[in-house]
Formats: C-alpha cells, structure tokens, sequence
C-alpha cells in the first residue's frame, strides 16, 4: 500500500473528523473562519492549507493539532473522550427540562449495563 502524503492524511482526517461531529462543510469552514469552497479543496487534497488554516480548523474541530495529522493507529483520541465531547453538545443545546430527561436516561441506560 502506498504511504499517503501528509496533506493526503490531513484531508483526510479533517473529513473524518468533520463527519463523526455531524458538521456541514458549511458549518465547519463557519467555524474555522474560512470559505466553504476552500474548505472543500482542503478536503479533497486540491489545496494545500496554511499552518494558520489548520490551527484554525484544529481549533473548529475541537481536536488537537497533531491528531489532524496522525495516522489511524496514531490517534490521540479514545472512544470515551469523544462520547463525552458529543454528550457535552447535545446537553448543551437542550433545555433545564430536556438536561433532566438526557441524564435520566443515561442513568437508566448506565444501569442496564452493570
């Protein structure tokens, strides 16, 4: 298999990494101060972007600068890390009512487990 280039791997992840949080191109390149199409030539390796640029969609992401450029089995990141930042979302954007629901059933689903 050949070795991907570094702006191959950093396409790549910055993909990923937009996918799993369930953003838009549109609202990651919101996010990271950048055009949308930009973004997209970023993404499907077509352009290459600034250290500043990367920093900034790093800081978008909410991922460290070096897991944008880490290989699969490089990844800085666990499986709990990324359920707590998604739970942190969802709890965030929900109502005082909607928060006491989302940790009833977290709690009831933590139990089922045990």
């Amino acid at each position: 298999m050949k070795n991907k280039s570094v702006y191959e791997l950093l396409a790549g992840n910055i993909r990923n990494e937009r996918k799993k949080r369930g953003l838009t191109i549109e609202e990651l390149a919101g996010r990271a101060g950048i055009s949308v199409s930009f973004l997209c030539y970023i993404e499907t390796n077509k352009k290459k972007p600034s250290l500043e640029t990367i920093s900034r969609i790093s800081s978008a992401l909410d991922v460290p600068l070096s897991g944008l450029f880490a290989e699969n089995g490089d990844k800085p990141r666990s499986d709990i890390y990324y359920a707590c930042k998604t739970f942190e979302g969802l709890v965030k954007e929900a109502t005082s009512k909607q928060r006491r629901n989302i940790l009833d059933i977290v709690k009831t689903a933590v139990k089922g487990f045990k």
